[in-house]
């Protein structure tokens, strides 16, 4: 068994690693080791554990938003419908770092690495530098086409709906780059913005990104959502014929000349595909 033994020498405090064993039935010392002062001990301790260089990287939000997209099989539906088209970095995983890095620090392709290289990423998918060079990513884009997007979609948002529990009665979306209707002259709408969207003309009205699917069924009738449901807030879809001319009176001239009170319909969540 060993133990720690000291000794006085000339004032001074030595340590050793003493061990003893039975030999011939008496106990012995069988071994002894000097460690020296207690400062040359802790002196010794600390170098030990010196580390030679840190690393300082970011680490929680790229770590968080990996984790999000493992846990929603968002890169796995990409391979799971592709399969591995190429001989290193499958598309999937392309496809989940250029989403992480989107959500926690936004590069161009061209500036992708100098941000992985910095971020926990590196130690999560390691790969050699050249691996992430614009051209392997727009390589990896290119072979998705439009039926797989929608296959992969499917796949990755029911895994979602799935593991996180989602209600689909009142789901909440995005509906970026498209545009409201708002007039610009309206002043009770201040989150709608103009910006670049991809259905407006420069003379369109303002735009935004966020709505709310509403699944809940309608009262019979014409009836507008602000007097039917006070409680209820968001978005919620308009018919084309509700929808009437950019900047005009919401309800077209067909509803107006019938009579009848546009109203804001949405389908059920679950009649969706």
């Amino acid at each position: 068994m060993a133990f720690l033994q000291k000794k006085v020498k000339n004032g001074h405090d030595y340590w050793y690693v003493m061990e003893a064993a039975r030999v011939n039935g008496q106990p012995r010392i069988v071994r002894q080791r000097y460690l020296g002062t207690v400062e040359a001990i802790e002196a010794a301790f600390d170098a030990a554990f010196e580390p030679e260089s840190i690393d300082d990287v970011e680490f929680g939000a790229t770590a968080t938003m990996w984790t999000l997209a493992q846990r929603i099989g968002f890169g796995l539906s990409v391979d799971a419908r592709l399969g591995r088209t190429t001989s290193g970095l499958s598309v999937g995983t392309y496809l989940q770092a250029a989403a992480v890095n989107r959500a926690v620090s936004p590069r161009s392709k061209r500036g992708f690495f100098s941000w992985y290289d910095q971020s926990v990423l590196a130690r999560i998918v390691p790969a050699a530098p050249q691996a992430w060079i614009s051209p392997r990513f727009w390589d990896a884009m290119h072979v998705i086409g439009l039926e797989d997007l929608e296959a992969i979609e499917q796949a990755y948002v029911s895994q979602a709906v799935a593991e996180f529990a989602i209600a689909l009665e009142a789901l909440v979306f995005d509906g970026t780059n498209f545009h409201t209707y708002i007039a610009s002259t309206n002043p009770k709408a201040p989150i709608a913005q103009r910006g670049h969207e991809e259905q407006a003309l420069r003379s369109a009205p303002r735009g935004t990104g966020s709505g709310l699917l509403d699944g809940s069924p309608d009262p019979p009738g014409p009836h507008r959502d602000g007097r039917q449901r006070p409680r209820r807030q968001g978005l919620r879809g308009v018919t084309p014929e509700a929808r009437g001319p950019p900047g005009g009176c919401r309800g077209g001239p067909r509803l107006r000349d019938r009579g009848e009170r546009p109203r804001a319909t949405t389908p059920r969540p679950t009649s969706l595909p």
